[in-house]
């Protein structure tokens, strides 16, 4: 899956995640989202619900009730910003507003990111277009479309965070590290990023992270793909900072 899609769709598409695993583009009767097996929470709402304040005041002990209350709504306003802007790019598109998973099918197949076509005996197969860019996919006004590319940008850095967590974790397993040894290519099979793509993101998250720098001596314009440098960064930060595995919805990052 396109790592921005986690920005566009509603929380609930992480069900329609489960497919088979092939190579190339999975294709499947639709009817095999009907499984009892998966247990697919087709009538529950696709986004997901932060829940009353009151419940967060109950959960953060130790924490002032103007904190808790400034951290929800922090979280209320993002999904509601992700709400706005998935409900416009579902008017241009001309296709109803899904509130259910199973509403939600129907709606992605209406945007293109999953394909309906008809397989052996007239049956709905489906054909997932998760790892096409959004840029590719959604009806955006060129100045949208110049914000997505940014925004594109700043989350390859993160990626390559998480990348940096990932193999800090294998070379010093008990924590305590402060280098990472990597190469570009190394780095960017962790993340799923080409090298080109890898050198970009490993870039920006220097520039954008104090605590994160290259080792002296090496430039990331013009190191080898296979040349092993090494990134200076506290492991126990890398931890706390990117101990996601993927990216996901802000709301769930603040």
């Amino acid at each position: 899956m396109h790592p921005s899609w986690v920005r566009w769709l509603p929380c609930a598409v992480a069900s329609l995640r489960v497919v088979p695993d092939d190579d190339g583009p999975p294709r499947f009767p639709r009817s095999w989202y009907d499984r009892a097996e998966l247990g697919l929470p087709w009538d529950e709402p696709v986004w997901c619900d932060p829940g009353p304040v009151e419940e967060w005041f109950e959960q953060s002990p130790g924490h002032s009730e103007d904190e808790v209350r400034s951290h929800y709504d922090q979280v209320v306003e993002a999904r509601t910003r992700r709400i706005e802007t998935f409900t416009e790019c579902c008017s241009r598109a001309g296709i109803p507003v899904p509130l259910t998973l199973r509403q939600l099918v129907d709606c992605l197949v209406a945007l293109g990111v999953l394909d309906e076509l008809t397989g052996p005996g007239g049956e709905a197969w489906l054909v997932t277009q998760f790892a096409a860019n959004p840029l590719d996919v959604l009806p955006l006004t060129p100045q949208e479309a110049a914000e997505e590319a940014a925004a594109q940008m700043l989350e390859r850095g993160v990626l390559a965070g998480i990348g940096l967590r990932r193999l800090a974790e294998e070379q010093a397993p008990d924590g305590g590290g402060k280098t990472v040894w990597l190469t570009l290519r190394r780095l960017g099979d962790e993340i799923g990023l080409t090298p080109a793509a890898t050198r970009l993101a490993l870039d920006l998250i220097a520039a954008e992270e104090s605590w994160i720098a290259v080792e002296s001596g090496v430039d990331l314009l013009t190191v080898g793909l296979d040349e092993a440098f090494v990134i200076r960064a506290d492991h126990s930060r890398l931890a706390q900072v990117y101990d996601m595995d993927e990216l996901i919805a802000p709301e769930h990052m603040i």
